[in-house]
């Protein structure tokens, strides 16, 4: 059996302290998480951050590596580290939060706004929706009515459906993060599928 991972929830409240408690140590992302929960070094944590500013929500999965007390001006919390395939989904927060695009310095994922319809298919429903934004890797999901989701859940979006209601082109994703862009609601995803696959499926849409 693997070790036994803990459940932690942790509130910033607004996108400059999340950005503050994060920190890149070489090969190693660190994230402070406030608080008084006491844990020992090495404990594997399942991580669910929010904002009082947003309603972004992101899940991590880290390491405690320390223990800190209030020392003066030091709150007390812990020193969480991430490596390995661990660090993507908090490079993506950091970015988010500092509002850059997740795929920020790679030209072949720039990002293109687009007004494409779409269905989301997740846990047996299908949600109507429309993608808002689009890269080889990724998109956002624009959705008044989508199913109760959260980062990690993964799903099926069909584009360009045929009367906005049947079959469509469709992509693996696992959501990213879930809150507000363009002025509207729904949900950043990753596609699960090749490149090439992408720029197959969304070839229409990723040309300008």
């Amino acid at each position: 059996m693997g070790a036994a991972v803990t459940a932690l929830k942790v509130r910033y409240p607004h996108r400059r302290a999340l950005l503050a408690a994060a920190r890149a140590e070489g090969p190693v992302l660190s994230l402070f998480v406030p608080g008084h929960t006491e844990l020992a070094p090495g404990t594997a944590l399942a991580i669910e951050v929010s904002l009082d500013d947003s309603s972004l929500r992101f899940s991590l999965n880290g390491t405690v590596r320390a223990q800190f007390q209030r020392i003066a001006r030091q709150e007390p919390g812990l020193a969480v580290v991430f490596t390995g395939e661990a660090k993507r989904p908090v490079a993506e927060m950091v970015a988010i939060c500092a509002g850059r695009s997740v795929e920020d310095g790679t030209a072949l994922d720039s990002r293109l706004q687009v007004d494409v319809s779409c269905l989301v298919d997740v846990s047996g429903q299908s949600v109507r929706a429309v993608m808002r934004d689009v890269s080889n890797s990724g998109a956002f999901i624009g959705t008044p009515s989508a199913p109760s989701l959260r980062p990690e859940s993964e799903l099926t979006v069909r584009f360009d459906p045929l009367f906005g209601r049947w079959g469509g082109n469709p992509l693996a994703a696992r959501v990213v993060w879930v809150g507000h862009k363009h002025g509207m609601s729904g949900f950043g995803v990753r596609f699960l599928e090749s490149a090439a696959i992408v720029r197959e499926r969304l070839k229409k849409h990723l040309v300008r």
